[in-house]
C-alpha cells in the first residue's frame, strides 16, 4: 500500500495528475463551447465556418515549418545543458515565428482570390488568414514549460487558454455571430502570453549563444521530417471533410460530418495526456531499452483496456449521444459516429502512443513514410467509397487507415527496440 501511495505522490509531484486534470476540462470546456455553438450559429453558417477553418488547416500543417516538434526533442535531450537549451529554443522561436507571418500572408492570399467551393467561404479565411502567427507564440509557451518537465505550468496555461477560447467564442458567438468566434481565437493565445509572462515565470527566450551549423542543420532535418509526417497524418481528418464538401456540395452535409468527429476527437485527449506526460521521460531514456521496453508494455496494456471501453460505450449509445447532445437536426450524423468510436480505439491505443514513442527514438524517416503511405490509402478510400455511400464511406475509409497505420507503428516500434538492444548487446 506504501509503495501505491508513493507512486500517486510521485505522479501528483511530476505533474502528471495535473496534466491528466488539464486534458479533461480542456475538453470539457471545447464540448462546452462545441455544443452552444452550435445550437447559437444557424447550422448553413456553421458549416461554412467549419470548411473556412478546414481550409485553414491546411496551411496550418506547414506551421513553423515543423520547428515546435524539433525544438521540444532536441530540448528534452539536452535539458541538463541550460544555456544550449535556451539557445535552440531562441534559435526555433525565431525561425517558427517568421515561417508563420509568411503563412499568414498565403492564407490572406488564397482567401482573397479564391476561398474553396462553397460561397461565403473566402470572407472568413481572409479574416482567419493571421491566427497562425498568434497562436505559435502558445506553443512555444506549452514547449518552454514541457521542455522542463513543468508540467504543473503548462497544465494551468493550457486549462486558462480553454476556458477564454469557451468564454469569448460563445460571447462573440452571440453578439457577432461567426465573426465573433473568430475574432475569441485572436484575443485569447494574446491574453495568454500575458499571463504566461507575468504569472506563470515564462521567459521569453529570444537568443542566446551562436549555434553551430551541424546542429542548425540537425534542427531543420528534424523540423522538415516531423512536419512531413504530422501534415500527411493531419490530412487525413481534413481531406474528409473537404471530401465531403466538394463531392455534396451541402454545408449541412459538412456540419453533419464534423459534429459525428466530436466527440471521438475530443476523447483522444486522453492518449495525448498520457503521452505529454511520458515523452520527455522516454526521450531522456532514449537508449536505455530495459526501461523502455517495460514502461511501453504498461502504457499499451492499459490503453487497450480503457479506450476498449470508451469505444463501446459510443458505439453503443450513438442513438442516444447525438440527438442529446448535438440537437434531433443531426440525426444523420449517427452512423458516421458509430464508424469513427470505432476509430478511435485504433487511433487512440496504437496510432497516437506509438506514432509519438517512435519519435522519442528518433524514427522520423518511417513516421514521414508510413505517413504517405497511409495518406494515399485514405485518400483513395475517400474517393471510392463517398460516391457510394456518402459520408458514411468517408468514416469507413478513416477506420480503415487508422488501424493499418496503428498496427504498422506498432510493429516498427518493437523492431526498433528489439535491433537497438541487439546492437547494445553485441557491443558489450
Amino acid at each position: 500500500m506504501s509503495k501505491l501511495l508513493d507512486k500517486v505522490k510521485l505522479a501528483f509531484d511530476t505533474g502528471f495528475f495535473h496534466i491528466m486534470i488539464c486534458n479533461v476540462v480542456n475538453n470539457g470546456f471545447a464540448f462546452i463551447a462545441g455544443v452552444l455553438l452550435l445550437r447559437i450559429v444557424p447550422k448553413s453558417q456553421y458549416g461554412i465556418y467549419a470548411y473556412a477553418n478546414n481550409i485553414l488547416s491546411y496551411f496550418l500543417l506547414f506551421s513553423g515549418f515543423g520547428m515546435t516538434s524539433a525544438v521540444f526533442q532536441v530540448c528534452c535531450e539536452c535539458r541538463d545543458k541550460e544555456e544550449q537549451a535556451k539557445s535552440i529554443f531562441g534559435y526555433g522561436f525565431r525561425c517558427g515565428y517568421g515561417v508563420n507571418v509568411l503563412l499568414g500572408l498565403a492564407i490572406l492570399g488564397y482567401g482573397v482570390m479564391s476561398g474553396g467551393s462553397i460561397e461565403g467561404t473566402g470572407i472568413y479565411l481572409v479574416c482567419m488568414s493571421f491566427l497562425p502567427v498568434v497562436n505559435i507564440t502558445l506553443e512555444y509557451i506549452t514547449i518552454y514549460f514541457r521542455s522542463r518537465l513543468d508540467n504543473k505550468r503548462y497544465a494551468y496555461i493550457l486549462m486558462i487558454n480553454s476556458a477564454l477560447v469557451c468564454v469569448f467564442s460563445i460571447s462573440g458567438a452571440v453578439l457577432f455571430g461567426v465573426y465573433g468566434i473568430i475574432l475569441s481565437n485572436y484575443l485569447t493565445p494574446i491574453l495568454c502570453f500575458f499571463i504566461a509572462k507575468f504569472f506563470l515565470k515564462y521567459h521569453v527566450v529570444l537568443r542566446g549563444k551562436q549555434l553551430a551549423r551541424k546542429i542548425k542543420a540537425d534542427l531543420w532535418k528534424m523540423a522538415i521530417t516531423a512536419m512531413g509526417s504530422n501534415a500527411i497524418s493531419s490530412l487525413m481528418y481534413l481531406i474528409d471533410i473537404s471530401m465531403v464538401g466538394m463531392f455534396m456540395k451541402d454545408e449541412k452535409a459538412v456540419a453533419s460530418y464534423k459534429i459525428a468527429t466530436t466527440i471521438p476527437t475530443a476523447l483522444n485527449f486522453v492518449s495525448v495526456a498520457v503521452i505529454t506526460y511520458v515523452y520527455p521521460y522516454f526521450a531522456s531514456h532514449i537508449d536505455d531499452i530495459k526501461w523502455t521496453k517495460r514502461m511501453a508494455k504498461k502504457l499499451i496494456l492499459a490503453a487497450c483496456a480503457l479506450f476498449g471501453v470508451v469505444s463501446f460505450g459510443l458505439f453503443a449509445l450513438a442513438d442516444i449521444i447525438v440527438p442529446v447532445i448535438f440537437g434531433v437536426q443531426y440525426q444523420d450524423a449517427v452512423p458516421v459516429f458509430r464508424i469513427l468510436s470505432v476509430s478511435l480505439f485504433f487511433q487512440s491505443t496504437f496510432r497516437s502512443v506509438f506514432g509519438n514513442l517512435l519519435v522519442t527514438q528518433r524514427k522520423l524517416t518511417f513516421n514521414l513514410v508510413e505517413s504517405i503511405l497511409t495518406g494515399i490509402v485514405n485518400i483513395v478510400g475517400d474517393y471510392i467509397l463517398i460516391r457510394r455511400y456518402e459520408a458514411v464511406g468517408v468514416a469507413w475509409a478513416t477506420l480503415v487507415v487508422m488501424t493499418f497505420s496503428g498496427l504498422l507503428s506498432v510493429i516498427y516500434y518493437l523492431y526498433t527496440l528489439w535491433r537497438k538492444e541487439k546492437i547494445q548487446q553485441e557491443t558489450l
